[in-house]
């Protein structure tokens, strides 16, 4: 797949996919609409082609400053800001800042994909790399990401860039949370899970581990996703641009990491053996 298409699919994928979380803890998400509807895809996608060769979150924010800076509802963007104290300890960073229709946008971004695990009866929630979880996630937006503009030395930037210390602070939450996919009475995929603030909205999918692949998928045509395109939404352009794999190969591919798959109709992850041996 050349780096073009995928830049479109990651482009598309924030301009249209449902968001993880709407609100969270009471705070609403940035309005896509300033940069949807003022900025077709075609204007903004034609010139744009990401580095592919960063992790996953960094990937989205350079995607989000491209979507940003194009927006004429923007002007002054100032993305990954550092917060230091006076000591020079790190205190946080402010992924974006920028003036829209005269306020001042503080404005986080997350992309976070998280899986539906019963422990002793509770549902919780846990990523990829299982010491992830989104109870933490969240806790960690709302007491620390979220708040760096209300801190002295968050406040001391913002004075520093626009003049004045007003800001709103607003969130674009990206992500798909996944039920287990298994034998139970509904069928053979488990009922949809809820979790704190995640919205009913949300992109969704189902997980399985290794062992279970070819109970379900054998003789089936199964797509591998890679993790660059994770956040992305099902779609012709999508399943056409990727590799076809056998189980077997794909079951190679687990031995030691998760995988996203998907058989055309909904996204999976399949789940190593060791994945959950240092959930907390």
């Amino acid at each position: 797949m050349s780096e073009l298409l995928q830049s479109k699919l990651l482009i598309d994928s924030l301009v249209r996919s449902p968001l993880l979380a709407d609100d969270l803890g009471g705070l609403g998400h940035f309005d896509r609409e300033l940069f949807a509807c003022h900025h077709p895809e075609s204007r903004l996608l034609e010139a744009t082609s990401l580095n592919f060769q960063q992790k996953l979150g960094h990937l989205y924010e350079d995607a989000l400053e491209q979507v940003l800076g194009a927006s004429d509802e923007v002007e002054d963007l100032h993305c990954s800001i550092q917060v230091f104290a006076e000591s020079g300890r790190t205190l946080g960073e402010f992924d974006y800042l920028f003036r829209c229709r005269g306020v001042i946008i503080h404005l986080e971004l997350a992309v976070k994909f998280y899986c539906a695990v019963d422990v002793g009866g509770e549902i919780r929630w846990y990523g990829p790399d299982a010491r992830d979880h989104w109870e933490r996630k969240r806790k960690r937006m709302l007491s620390h990401q979220l708040e760096i503009a209300q801190t002295k030395e968050g406040g001391d930037h913002i004075e520093a860039l626009f003049g004045t210390r007003e800001s709103v602070t607003k969130h674009l939450i990206y992500g798909r949370i996944f039920d287990r996919l298994d034998d139970s009475a509904s069928g053979s995929k488990s009922g949809r899970n809820t979790a704190k603030d995640v919205s009913d909205e949300a992109s969704r999918g189902h997980w399985l581990w290794r062992a279970d692949l070819k109970k379900y998928f054998e003789g089936e045509r199964l797509w591998l996703v890679p993790k660059c395109l994770w956040p992305c939404q099902l779609s012709a352009d999508l399943l056409n641009s990727l590799e076809s794999l056998s189980c077997d190969a794909l079951l190679k591919l687990t031995e030691s990491r998760a995988v996203m798959m998907t058989d055309g109709r909904e996204f999976y992850f399949l789940m190593h053996d060791t994945w959950l041996d240092e959930a907390s």
